[in-house]
């Protein structure tokens, strides 16, 4: 499962031409959304 999940990002962050810089930034602010979300939905 984790080597498919890596071989499956690797594929779309060539596909979007996209450094690791980048996609780093965008899990982090992913993240950073959920936990907003499950924070409003839990209240």
């Amino acid at each position: 499962m984790i080597v498919w999940h890596k071989a499956l990002v690797e594929k779309i962050r060539i596909k979007l031409n996209l450094s690791y810089y980048q996609l780093y930034w965008i899990c982090f602010m992913k993240g950073v959304v959920t936990c907003y979300v499950a924070i409003l939905v839990s209240n």
